[in-house]
């Protein structure tokens, strides 16, 4: 369990939206049972291509685990619209070569009070 008891499945596909058309990936995942889905870059329009997959497999939002990484603190901003229409399950901040973006990890904390994101940490990567 991640903190706060959030439960997080063991089994899970890693999406990289510059590589893959994340759309037909993550209905490809969910069709064979697949409930965590993990943007390596989460972008707005990467997150809305995976809810779209979701809504459209027919699985229930609740059984499926949405987690994403964002590279630089500039994103936050872009998410939280975003994540007005649907919640995210589990976000980390890569600290990267440049180390940690503290105002990033603020901005992330206060989508966490805000409800909008469940649980969140920091990345090597």
């Amino acid at each position: 369990a991640l903190g706060k008891g959030v439960e997080m499945p063991v089994l899970g596909l890693a999406l990289r939206p510059a590589e893959e058309d994340v759309y037909e990936a993550s209905c490809w995942a969910l069709s064979l049972g697949i409930r965590l889905l993990f943007l390596q870059e989460l972008t707005p329009d990467s997150f809305r291509q995976v809810l779209r997959a979701v809504w459209s497999s027919g699985v229930p939002r609740q059984e499926v685990f949405l987690a994403g990484k964002i590279l630089h603190g500039g994103l936050v901003k872009h998410i939280r619209a975003v994540l007005a229409a649907e919640q995210l399950d589990a976000l980390s901040l890569s600290s990267g070569e440049a180390g940690l973006d503290l105002e990033a990890w603020h901005e992330m904390q206060e989508l966490v009070t805000a409800g909008l994101v469940h649980a969140i940490g920091i990345s090597d990567r």
